[in-house]
């Protein structure tokens, strides 16, 4: 008995007791259980995000002079589509700014221009009406003194149909050049008929000249100077005045350098354009100080932030530069 007893406590002193869990019981000490601790990194410090900018305002400045160019016309179209009290006055009201803008701008235009011989138009043509008619009958004698002096080396073609209604009207027109200026008119028939017996007894048959030379409609008028025949100039188809043909045949004479400048500038109304700043580059008509002031404002100018795109729209459309 005594022997299972003594068995049954070696049973139990080899058997592992089971002990309830110590889940929060620290782990062994000593240096054997050493357990290095995981060193924690700072934190790193966020970079502040940037401030939120204003997107920059496209387009001219509100009230400005472009900035109305391109506003009242919309609101216009608005105000008509949708004539609302708000929209009609908003127009209105607008308008108004722009008009007063321009009558201000009229005002120092009439006050800087009375005060400036090369920006006054008067000089060059006189508004009063005596001294304007004095200026027309000048013109005209140097039409005439133009074309007498061409009628040297030079004559006038004129194709005709015997039944044309308007080569008939043009005859007294031919006679009375032909007799002012000493221009000799060489009629061409383009049907083989002749016109007037006794205004132009003497005519050409036409034989291809007129094809060749574009005739399309008559009275046609070309002038040409001998002896090379294929130096010719047109001058115009269908009726013409006299004042018309003297015109058109000085103006011609001159674009081909038939005629020299001071015989085409006595034909002229207004007096010529005369470049007095000494600077070959500037437009004629301006002086020195006139250059100045233009540079000086131009200086003065914002910077035009318009792509190349915008610049050519607005030059094709003919619209100054936004500001």
């Amino acid at each position: 008995m005594r022997y299972q007893y003594l068995l049954i406590a070696a049973i139990l002193a080899l058997t592992p007791i089971a002990a309830p869990a110590q889940s929060h019981s620290p782990a062994p000490e000593g240096w054997l259980w050493y357990r290095e601790q995981p060193v924690q990194k700072p934190a790193e410090p966020q970079a502040p995000k940037p401030a939120a900018t204003a997107a920059a305002p496209s387009g001219p400045a509100m009230w400005s002079t472009a900035w109305i160019r391109d506003t009242l016309p919309r609101l216009m179209d608005q105000a008509v589509e949708k004539p609302t009290p708000e929209n009609v006055r908003a127009y209105l009201a607008l308008q108004k700014v722009s008009v007063n803008r321009a009558q201000a701008y009229a005002q120092m235009a009439m006050m800087v221009t009375q005060g400036n011989a090369g920006l006054d138009e008067n000089a060059r043509f006189p508004s009063a009406s005596a001294a304007a008619q004095e200026a027309v009958s000048r013109a005209q004698g140097g039409l005439i003194g133009g074309i007498q002096t061409l009628a040297k080396s030079a004559g006038l073609f004129f194709f005709f149909r015997s039944d044309c209604p308007y080569c008939h009207r043009d005859l007294s027109v031919l006679r009375t050049l032909e007799l002012v200026t000493g221009m000799h008119v060489t009629a061409v028939s383009l049907d083989g008929q002749g016109i007037d017996d006794q205004l132009f007894p003497n005519f050409l048959i036409d034989n291809g000249q007129g094809a060749r030379l574009g005739v399309r409609a008559t009275p046609a008028f070309f002038l040409v100077r001998p002896p090379n025949l294929d130096d010719v100039v047109e001058i115009g188809q269908g009726y013409l005045s006299l004042d018309e043909l003297e015109t058109r045949i000085v103006e011609q004479a001159y674009y081909r350098h038939w005629l020299g400048a001071e015989d085409f500038q006595r034909s002229r109304i207004a007096a010529p354009l005369q470049a007095q700043s000494g600077n070959a580059s500037a437009p004629p008509g301006l002086d020195g100080d006139d250059i100045a002031v233009i540079q000086a404002a131009v200086a003065t100018l914002p910077p035009d932030h318009r792509t190349a795109e915008e610049r050519a729209a607005s030059t094709s459309a003919g619209q100054p530069s936004a500001q």
